[in-house]
């Protein structure tokens, strides 16, 4: 099955973003999208314990990846609600954690190329 549909395209969504600096997003904002409430949302879709379950089902991840992704999860919720910002996204220790372990789960997950194009669509190439 090809890994398609918004349950891939929220964890595609929030892995890209986090592997991003906010300085490299902003040109995205618009008065209808915000990038830190599209992170928020591509979150709590694209990592939930159902959407884990449905890449493992579809054998888009094993179960090795999936731990990871949970264990990512984990750290995402408890970077302190204070740091959801624009200016410590860029800064704050956790994010840039958070940002090196996005960045090395896309690998393992195979997205060779990551993006929004000028329009806003989704770049994914398996």
């Amino acid at each position: 099955m090809k890994k398609e549909g918004s349950i891939w395209i929220n964890l595609y969504n929030a892995l890209f973003v986090i592997s991003s600096r906010y300085a490299d997003l902003k040109h995205l904002e618009s008065p209808v999208f915000e990038v830190l409430d599209e992170l928020e949302s591509s979150i709590v879709d694209g990592l939930r314990q159902e959407s884990l379950n449905y890449y493992l089902d579809n054998k888009w991840i094993d179960d090795r990846e999936k731990d990871d992704l949970i264990k990512f999860r984990q750290h995402l919720d408890s970077i302190n609600t204070d740091q959801w910002n624009k200016y410590d996204f860029d800064s704050s220790e956790d994010w840039n954690l958070a940002r090196s372990w996005a960045k090395s789960l896309m690998v393992r997950l195979g997205i060779k190329n990551n993006g929004w194009n000028s329009t806003g669509e989704i770049i994914i190439e398996d």
